[in-house]
């Protein structure tokens, strides 16, 4: 795996697999190494969106995920514990922050 902070270079997420081969994170069975952030449109709120984006992953786990199949009674047993938390991000967040912060400097 190629690594260096700050980064060389920069590569979309969909070329990644050109890189890395067979071992591509985008070839892995499992994506929970995968952290996202979005943007509301202008005027929009996280008002009632966490109980959007928890069934959104939820069905995801259940019926997308890729898990190996033996996986998948654990998966669906604890579903209802599985809940995102939406919050505003406008000022960061602390723990990306941390862990990419030196490398969006240059």
């Amino acid at each position: 795996m190629l690594q260096s902070d700050p980064p060389d270079i920069w590569v979309p997420l969909r070329q990644e697999p050109m890189i890395n081969g067979d071992a591509s994170l985008l070839r892995q069975p499992v994506s929970a190494w995968l952290r996202m952030i979005g943007r509301l449109r202008p005027g929009a709120s996280t008002d009632g969106m966490a109980p959007r984006v928890t069934a959104a992953l939820r069905q995801w786990l259940q019926n997308d995920s890729g898990y190996p199949a033996n996986w998948m009674p654990d998966v669906i047993r604890t579903l209802p514990k599985q809940t995102l938390v939406v919050v505003p991000a406008g000022a960061g967040v602390g723990m990306m922050k941390e862990e990419y912060g030196r490398s969006l400097q240059y």
